[in-house]
C-alpha cells in the first residue's frame, strides 16, 4: 500500500501503477478504523473492478475480493449439497501480474516523450 487517504487506499501494482481502493470498498466502515487497520507499506489483496487507460484509473476492491474467497471457501463451492448456496456471486479476482497495463505504460512513454 502506497498512501491512505480520507477516500480510500492506493495500493501500488507494480512498475509505478497505482490502484485505488475506494473506502465504500474496504472492508472497514469509517475512516478511523482504515487508518487502525492499515499502514503505508502493508500489502492487500484486492479484486480488480475496472482498468480505465484513458483516466489512467484502475480501481480495486477489498470487499468484493473477501466475499469471493469466502465463497470459495463455502461448503457448497466444495461440493457439500447440504449447504444453502449464497445468494450472491462474485467473478473471480485477478491478480496484477494478469493485467495487460501496456496501454498504460505505453501513454506514460508517450507523455516522457512530450
Amino acid at each position: 500500500m502506497s498512501n491512505i487517504t480520507g477516500f480510500g487506499l492506493f495500493v501500488e501494482l507494480g512498475d509505478g501503477i497505482e490502484g485505488l481502493v475506494h473506502i465504500s470498498q474496504i472492508d472497514k466502515k469509517s475512516d478511523e478504523d482504515i487508518k487502525a487497520s492499515y499502514k503505508t507499506g502493508d500489502q492487500v489483496t484486492a479484486k480488480i473492478l475496472r482498468i480505465d487507460p484513458d483516466e489512467r484509473k484502475i480501481g480495486l476492491s477489498i470487499k468484493d475480493y473477501l466475499a469471493h474467497r469466502d465463497h470459495e471457501e463455502s461448503p457448497v463451492a466444495r461440493g457439500d449439497t447440504h449447504a444453502s448456496k449464497p445468494q450472491d456471486s462474485v467473478d473471480n479476482p485477478v491478480l496484477a501480474e494478469d493485467i495487460d497495463l501496456s496501454g498504460i505504460r505505453k501513454e506514460e512513454a508517450d507523455r516522457e516523450k512530450s
